[in-house]
């Protein structure tokens, strides 16, 4: 009995549209990786949020915060934002900032990592944190009590003229070449926790060179740290490109 083949034609007619549909589809799939990414890295951050208010609820309503907080450059005070959660210059070595949560309000460690986090550094961050024999950074900015008037969660007051105090953590995005540079979603979006409890997720920049909630170079370090808890607790009132310069 005679079979009818596929002619080469027709093979490479089959092979085109595979092609086609290939080019179409992983556009969308990557697109669908990385907004999962990001849905899953806001639940990250709300449980760390969550985790901030049960510790107010046991501290007389004063958020996390400590006196030996480490931010770059070098720098000590619970007054500026920063990422650390574990600090081994502390005698003796202990949580600190938002790492305070470790200690019966947070689960999993692994929490405090974003799943997208584009630098290698949440492996290293994650042993030191387990074995607390090396300063440990998350892959999120906590406030502490940066741009407050007070410590309690239902005091925080202003951070600039306006702007009532709103955001208490978000995605880090520190652009400066070197030990200290971390990413999360490409610097593209960031999760914002709010002291009401709720995460929203916002558009940061479309490139790796700038940002409303990052910091570009070191010069005027604290001032743009003020800048980005500004626009942060701006986005409850409208877009973060237009909040006002935060006050000295």
């Amino acid at each position: 009995m005679f079979r009818r083949a596929f002619t080469l034609i027709e093979l490479l007619v089959v092979i085109s549209i595979i092609a086609v549909l290939v080019g179409i589809l992983l556009p969308a799939l990557s697109s669908a990786r990385k907004s999962a990414l990001l849905v899953t890295c806001g639940q990250n951050i709300r449980q760390i949020g969550i985790g901030i208010i049960s510790y107010t609820g046991d501290n007389n309503g004063h958020i996390p915060n400590n006196p030996l907080t480490f931010a770059p450059p070098f720098w000590f005070g619970n007054d500026v934002a920063n990422n650390m959660m574990f600090s081994f210059s502390h005698t003796p070595p202990d949580l600190v900032g938002h790492g305070l949560v470790l200690n019966g309000y947070l689960d999993d460690e692994r929490a405090m990592f974003c799943p997208d986090d584009d630098s290698a550094d949440p492996v290293e961050e994650l042993e030191n944190i387990r074995r607390k024999t090396d300063n440990a950074f998350s892959s999120y900015l906590y406030r502490q009590l940066d741009r407050t008037e007070d410590s309690r969660i239902d005091s925080l007051g202003e951070s600039t003229d306006g702007v009532r105090v709103a955001a208490l953590l978000l995605d880090m995005n520190f652009l400066v070449p070197g030990d200290n540079f971390r990413t999360n979603h490409g610097n593209q979006a960031v999760n914002i926790f709010y002291i009401d409890g709720h995460v929203a997720r916002h558009t940061n920049s479309s490139n790796q060179a700038d940002g409303v909630f990052s910091i570009a170079n070191l010069s005027d370090f604290f001032g743009r740290l003020d800048q980005i808890l500004v626009n942060a607790d701006y986005t409850l009132i409208g877009d973060p490109v237009d909040a006002p310069t935060a006050s000295p």
